[in-house]
């Protein structure tokens, strides 16, 4: 779960109530929210690479997997 402003991850947190983020830069009261998670292998023609993508880059390559 992340703050749904800054979307770092919180560490301590009861589900649908509000928190502190505690991101120091942040430091909003906020609602967790479910990060976004894609998992990937990359492949350079020479090995595999496993990478894991979250929020935004995330949400943005699921949908393009989706299409095709």
């Amino acid at each position: 779960m992340s703050c749904d402003f800054c979307n770092k991850k919180l560490m301590f947190y009861n589900d649908n109530e509000e928190t502190d983020c505690e991101n120091p830069k942040c430091g909003k009261r906020c609602l967790p929210t479910p990060r976004a998670r894609t998992y990937v292998q990359l492949d350079d023609g020479t090995e595999l690479l496993d990478v894991v993508m979250l929020g935004d880059v995330a949400k943005t390559y699921s949908h393009v997997l989706q299409l095709n």
